[in-house]
This record gives structure tokens, sequence and C-alpha cells, in this order.
């Protein structure tokens, strides 16, 4: 038996979030409808953007893409009941986000 995957966009996931933690750099993300994804850390002496493309599968997981630097990445994604934090565990490695507009 085949199993098909279903690649879309979780419209859920939609606008800018910030992770909680660590203090010491501000990491964001900004997904849009069109499948963009802009990841961006600011550290106290500089700022790094990194351009990405984005679909979700079954709503529990997201692949992201590079372009510049082609590879197809999966993580494991949750939101809470509210809609407001977004878990990402990547490899046993989990950071919470929160919600910002």
């Amino acid at each position: 038996m085949e199993q098909v995957m279903n690649l879309m966009l979780d419209t859920r996931l939609f606008g800018n979030w910030k992770r909680c933690e660590p203090a010491d750099e501000i990491v964001t993300l900004e997904f849009l409808p069109d499948g963009s994804l802009t990841y961006t850390v600011d550290l106290p002496e500089k700022r790094q953007v990194i351009l990405l493309t984005y679909k979700t599968m079954n709503n529990k997981y997201m692949i992201t893409d590079q372009p510049s630097r082609p590879k197809e990445e999966k993580t494991n994604y949750r939101l809470s009941w509210d809609k407001k934090k977004l878990t990402l565990d990547f490899q046993g490695m989990k950071e919470v986000y929160i919600k910002t507009k």
C-alpha cells in the first residue's frame, strides 16, 4: 500500500512568531501565505536573515528548504490550543515561539 503525503500550508502558522529563549538573541519567524518563511536572528552586533520556503504535512510536520542552499529539512511542530504558542522540535531540539501578529 502506497502512503500519500498531504503537503499544504497550515494557515494557523501565517504571521510573525518570536522565540521565547534565550534572551541574548532574538529569533523571529514570519510565515507568509505564498509558502515563504523569513528566519531572522538579531544579535547585539549583527542581524542574520535566512530566506526559506515551507510547507506542512498532516498539520504535524514542517518541511523547509533554503533555495540558496537546497536541502529539505523536516521538523515536527505543535500549536497550543489557542494557536498563540508554536513548538518546533528539530532532531530533539525544541524551541518555543509566541505569536506576535
